[in-house]
């Protein structure tokens, strides 16, 4: 009997049930509806710097109150803990570049004149671009991760990106949509986890 095999194995079942709490799945969709208000406000601009600074203590904050206490605290070996800070640094690299780009078409479709505005106004070329973008960052996460919710996700925001393209829906409008339809889904799947897994003092303290 391999234990180095069976480790691995039992080390693989506890990384995937991590990713079962449905944490990720609310940030995406909280975060897009963020993105969404802000694009309509004046603090467009500052929709990275928002999503960025919210999203790490969402993050933190959930997985202390609710995984924590059902899974208890998992400690990965160090191959898994260099492959995720692998993927991390590509993912927030892919993230902080497709943000500025947002920001940078609502500017640009905000404050510019002549051709430029008249090519993302009427066009929305940047739109679907910007959508295609986000909905790349979800599925490229979930190929890293073995998430297969995350390709379904991209594939709502991709949904969104064209019903928005085709019935002349706003940046805004449509990145509020697929956050909407995404933090439902989340939800139930952080609601599921929570039946499954309750805390041991629902358990009877075992």
């Amino acid at each position: 009997m391999n234990t180095t095999a069976e480790l691995k194995a039992l080390e693989e079942r506890a990384y995937k049930e991590t990713w079962q709490d449905g944490i990720l799945d609310v940030m995406l969709g909280v975060a897009l509806i963020l993105l969404g208000i802000l694009f309509r406000t004046e603090l467009a601009g500052l929709a990275g710097v928002f999503v960025a600074v919210l999203a790490m203590p969402f993050w933190a904050l959930g997985k202390k109150l609710i995984t924590v206490p059902r899974l208890g605290y998992v400690e990965f070996g160090e191959d898994r803990k260099a492959r995720e800070r692998g993927w991390t640094k590509q993912l927030l690299v892919f993230g902080v570049v497709t943000l500025l780009f947002g920001v940078g078409l609502y500017v640009a479709v905000a404050t510019g004149e002549g051709t430029l505005r008249d090519q993302f106004s009427e066009l929305r070329f940047g739109y679907i671009l910007f959508g295609v973008l986000i909905a790349l960052g979800m599925a490229v996460a979930g190929f890293m991760i073995g998430l297969s919710r995350l390709k379904a996700y991209a594939g709502i925001m991709l949904a969104a990106t064209g019903i928005g393209y085709q019935t002349g829906l706003q940046l805004e409008d449509y990145l509020l949509a697929a956050g909407i339809v995404i933090l439902a889904c989340g939800s139930v799947v952080l609601a599921r986890f929570v039946r499954q897994y309750p805390l041991p003092a629902e358990r009877g303290g075992h």
